[in-house]
């Protein structure tokens, strides 16, 4: 029913290769799985919910709450409550949410710290190494819950005192991702993501230009973890080309 353009892009992907990138062994199948959900869920969802822009700027012109709530059905997969969700009128937030935070989700090299410094100079960042949360570290699940926690607790300081704070990290598994989405969420603040997209060509130029001590293997697996989260999933996703 939650049709993305990613949903397109990797169906299209896979009836050609395997996430291995390898040739498709059973091209056929994957073609006819494409195209049963290009012409049946994706009309569907057309005809019932209209073109996906125009229901990516229904939900932008939303009120913080709706876009909550509308986030926690998609969770839990409660198509209805969406439905109904659809038919509340948006009302300003009363009060207002003055406070952001801003997560910049990229690979290694993507040119994160630069896009603050030129287009955020001042701004207050916060970098998720110095609380050992990412994927280059290893946390078992308790100790990665334990991390968050106390990310947490400093990011609501952090935003009593700055009206938009970054945060910056490696890329971020759906399991980190979702801890750290659900601690932002709770502090009543417009949550923001800024994903950073490079080819890998122009990391691996990178790395040679500032003699970086990332390997092309280790700059590959980086880039091969960069996935694209759900419209919803932050009140605001803008995309960056870097």
């Amino acid at each position: 029913l939650f049709a993305t353009r990613v949903d397109i892009r990797l169906l299209s992907m896979f009836s050609i290769m395997d996430i291995s990138g390898r040739i498709s062994t059973d091209l056929e199948d994957s073609v006819a799985l494409t195209w049963k959900f290009y012409h049946d869920f994706a009309g569907k969802i057309f005809y019932e919910w209209g073109p996906f822009n125009t229901l990516q700027d229904r939900f932008a012109a939303w009120s913080h709450k709706l876009k909550n709530a509308a986030w926690s059905a998609y969770r839990i997969k409660n198509a209805s409550l969406i439905e109904r969700l659809f038919d509340q009128p948006s009302l300003p937030d009363s009060p207002p949410v003055l406070k952001t935070v801003s997560l910049l989700i990229g690979p290694a090299l993507s040119g994160k710290t630069n896009y603050i410094s030129v287009n955020h100079p001042g701004a207050f960042v916060v970098n998720l190494d110095d609380f050992l949360i990412g994927d280059h570290f290893e946390a078992d699940a308790f100790s990665l819950d334990r991390r968050v926690t106390e990310f947490g607790y400093l990011l609501s300081i952090y935003s009593s005192h700055h009206p938009e704070v970054f945060v910056e990290g490696h890329i971020l598994s759906p399991t980190i991702l979702e801890k750290l989405n659900r601690v932002i969420r709770n502090q009543n603040v417009k949550l923001r993501y800024y994903i950073f997209e490079s080819k890998l060509d122009d990391l691996n130029t990178r790395a040679k230009e500032n003699n970086s001590l990332l390997d092309e293997n280790s700059i590959r697996q980086h880039y091969n973890l960069l996935s694209s989260p759900h419209p919803w999933e932050a009140h605001e996703i803008r995309w960056i080309e870097s």
